[in-house]
C-alpha cells in the first residue's frame, strides 16, 4: 500500500513538473512539436483552440500557399501582441538562393504580417490539425495558467512536508523548522520594535496637544469664574438699590400723608377778580394817605 502511495505521489510530482517545463519552454518563445491557435487568423481553415501537430522541414523546401510555423521576433512581439510562435500561410518568397525571407499572412486577415521570416525561424510545416483540443495549452501559456500551476505545486509540496513532518515527529519538525522560525524571530522583534517606536512617536503630538486644551479649559474656567464674582456683585447692588427705592417710597407716602392739601372753595362761591381797577373813592383814599396822612375824624 505503501509503495502505491509513493508511486502515485512521484507521478504526480511528474506531472506537475512536466506542466511547469512546458510552460515555462512556451513562454519564452519556444516551439513545440505541438501547437496551439490561439486567435482566428487562420480561419476557415484554423480555429482558436485548435491543435496544430508540427514536422520539421526544409526552409529551402517551403513554397508560397504552403501552411508553416514560424517564431516572431521579440520586438514584434512586444509592439503588436503577437505570440511566440504564428502558424500561417506562406504569401511570397523575397530573394534569391540562400539569402532569402519569407513573407506570411493569415487567411482571414486582411494585410500581410508586419514581419518577414529568416529561413533560421522557420519552425515546421503543419502536419495534422486536432480541433478544439488546444485550449489547455493556451491556458498553460497564459498568465494566470502559469500562476495556476506554481501555486499548485507550491501547495502539493506543502502537503507533502507537512506529512513528512507529521510521520517524522518533534525531532525532525525542530530540525527542519528551528532555523526558520530562529531566522524570523530577529525580524519580527525588529519590526514589533519599529512599530512600538512609530505609536510613541504617533501619541507624543497628541499627548501635547491634550495638555495644550486641558491649559486652555483652565484658563477660560478662572475667566468664567471672575465674571461670575462681578455678576454677584452687580446683583448685590441692584438688591440694595431696590430696597432704598422701597425705603424712599415709605417716607414720601409720610410725608404725604402729614400735610394735606388745601380744601378747594365750594361752588359757587365768589371769588376776587384778578386784575380787577380800584373804584374812585379808593383811588382818593389813597391819594391822601399819600399827602399827609388821613384828614381828622376819618378812620384810617
Amino acid at each position: 500500500m505503501r509503495a502505491v502511495l509513493w508511486i502515485g505521489r512521484a507521478l504526480a510530482w511528474a506531472a506537475l513538473a512536466l506542466l511547469l517545463a512546458v510552460s515555462v519552454y512556451l513562454r519564452l518563445g519556444g516551439s513545440a512539436p505541438l501547437v496551439a491557435i490561439p486567435t482566428a487568423s487562420m480561419e476557415p481553415v484554423l480555429r482558436p483552440g485548435d491543435l496544430v501537430l508540427i514536422r520539421p522541414v526544409d526552409p529551402a523546401s517551403v513554397r508560397p500557399g504552403q501552411i508553416v510555423a514560424v517564431r516572431v521576433p521579440a520586438l514584434t512581439r512586444s509592439t503588436f501582441g503577437l505570440p511566440p510562435v504564428v502558424v500561417h500561410r506562406v504569401l511570397r518568397r523575397i530573394g534569391q538562393g540562400a539569402n532569402f525571407v519569407l513573407e506570411t499572412k493569415g487567411d482571414h486577415n486582411d494585410a500581410p504580417d508586419p514581419f518577414v521570416t529568416s529561413p533560421s525561424n522557420v519552425a515546421g510545416a503543419v502536419a495534422r490539425v486536432f480541433p478544439g483540443c488546444g485550449w489547455p495549452v493556451l491556458f498553460v501559456q497564459s498568465r494566470w495558467g502559469f500562476a495556476f500551476l506554481l501555486s499548485l505545486l507550491g501547495i502539493y509540496g506543502l502537503l507533502l512536508l507537512g506529512v513528512a513532518l507529521e510521520r517524522a515527529g518533534g525531532s525532525a519538525r525542530r530540525l527542519l523548522l528551528g532555523p526558520l522560525v530562529e531566522g524570523l524571530s530577529e525580524p519580527l522583534r525588529e519590526l514589533e520594535a519599529r512599530l512600538a517606536e512609530a505609536q510613541r512617536g504617533h501619541l507624543e503630538p497628541v499627548s501635547d496637544e491634550l495638555a495644550q486644551l486641558r491649559q486652555a479649559i483652565a484658563l477660560y474656567a478662572e475667566h468664567l469664574q471672575s465674571h461670575t464674582r462681578v455678576v454677584m456683585e452687580m446683583a448685590d447692588a441692584a438688591t440694595g438699590l431696590r430696597q432704598a427705592t422701597e425705603v424712599l417710597g415709605r417716607a414720601v407716602q409720610a410725608g404725604v400723608t402729614s400735610n394735606p392739601a388745601p380744601t378747594p372753595p365750594p361752588a359757587g362761591a365768589a371769588r376776587p377778580a384778578s386784575g380787577a381797577l380800584p373804584s374812585r373813592r379808593e383811588r382818593k383814599r389813597q391819594e391822601r394817605h399819600a399827602v399827609g396822612g388821613a384828614p381828622a375824624g376819618v378812620p384810617r
